[in-house]
This record gives C-alpha cells, structure tokens and sequence, in this order.
C-alpha cells in the first residue's frame, strides 16, 4: 500500500492501484512528503504518514473500494482494530482472532 515515486511512475498509466500511499524518500521514516493517490488521481500531498494512511482509509471508504487481495487481511485488521472503524460487512475471523491474541500479550 506504499511505493516509491520511482514505483509508481514506472505503472502503465492504464493500471490502476486503489487506494496507495506514494513517497517520495528513499526510506519509509525518511520520506519528505507522502501522497494518496486513488485511480492514479492524486487525494492528498502530506509530511505526515498518519494523516497519509487517514486519508487512504477515508478513500477506501468513500469511493467504496475493495482491499487488494494481498493486502486484505492487512488493512481489514488495521481498519477494525487499530483506528476501530467498522462496517457492515462480516467479521473476517482471522483479524479477531490475531487481535484477541494481540490484547492477551499485552495484559
């Protein structure tokens, strides 16, 4: 869900990658500016990596879009347990279940 300028620059612009998060420092902590894009339309341009992954939630959400299959169980488990937005979709196990082993350990 973050690539690189290079990366990004480097797609065909007929492929589409919804939502991301693109940077442009060589590291993730060392990045001076981070930018949303979805359907390779640019949302938002900030130094902040929390308010870059706000906004690719926020456009998740808003234009109703789906999680890559291989990032899925990723952002659904960041999505309900660390910033506790829910839908109406149905539990994914997996991510409660992960959650629930995450709370014991950390008791």
């Amino acid at each position: 869900m973050v690539i690189s300028r290079a990366e990004f620059d480097s797609l065909a612009e007929d492929v589409k990658v919804n939502p991301i998060i693109v940077k442009s420092g060589e590291v993730l902590t060392d990045t001076e500016l981070y930018e949303v894009y979805a359907d390779n339309v640019r949302i938002i341009g900030t130094t902040n990596l929390s308010t870059a992954f706000k906004a690719l939630m926020g456009a998740v959400y808003v234009f109703n879009l789906a999680f890559p299959k291989c990032h899925k169980s990723t952002m659904t488990f960041l999505q309900k347990v660390v910033i506790n937005l829910q839908d109406r979709q149905s539990r994914d196990n997996k991510v409660y279940k992960l959650a629930g082993l995450l709370s014991c350990k950390l008791k």
